[in-house]
């Protein structure tokens, strides 16, 4: 499963969710396709929004989810409240019920939409913590020049006994041929 996650929530908390999410929808709907047997393909999207709810958008068989988390979700918080992880949890099941084929008028649309009833209290074992921003270390740029001269002049002594071997081999030959033929240059 590819997810693409510009939001500053860590990806793997939410793929773990979203692994949830899809193991309760398929304890109820027992898909023919089940989630194992595509996941290689999937596409998971996870962006910020400027609404003020979550929403999202799926692929009627298909294999594209996009959840729009709000930017105001987790202010001046390291983790998402139980309400906001319950909101993006429901919308996950939502959608992906349409990915294994149910469409707007069926009975998990957003007005007659069963899921809202669902008992999601399990997603308070799932937190949802902020991306750690690891810092790079700073490789000195001198010892890396250098590294890489004494790599290029490894390759430059390889190339330079490579022509002085073919220039004697030619030198050679010359000789030969003066030698057995009288030429003289």
């Amino acid at each position: 499963m590819i997810i693409q996650n510009s939001t500053r929530w860590d990806s793997n908390d939410l793929r773990i969710l979203f692994r949830k999410c899809i193991k309760e929808v398929e304890k109820i709907e027992k898909p023919s396709y089940k989630f194992k047997d595509r996941h290689k393909n999937f596409k998971l999207a996870i962006i910020n929004t400027d609404y003020c709810g979550v929403r999202g958008r799926a692929v009627i068989n298909g294999y594209w989810i996009m959840i729009k988390i709000p930017r105001r979700f987790g202010i001046n918080q390291k983790t998402l409240s139980l309400i906001e992880k319950t909101d993006i949890a429901r919308v996950m099941i939502h959608e992906y019920y349409h990915t294994i084929g149910f469409r707007q008028y069926d009975r998990h649309n957003y007005k007659y939409d069963t899921t809202k009833h669902w008992n999601v209290t399990w997603v308070k074992k799932y937190p949802i913590r902020e991306k750690v921003k690891g810092e790079k270390p700073k490789q000195d740029i001198k010892e890396k020049r250098y590294l890489q001269a004494i790599k290029n002049l490894e390759k430059a002594t390889t190339r330079k006994k490579r022509a002085d071997t073919i220039y004697y081999k030619w030198k050679k030959k010359v000789a030969y041929y003066e030698k057995a033929y009288n030429f003289k240059s």
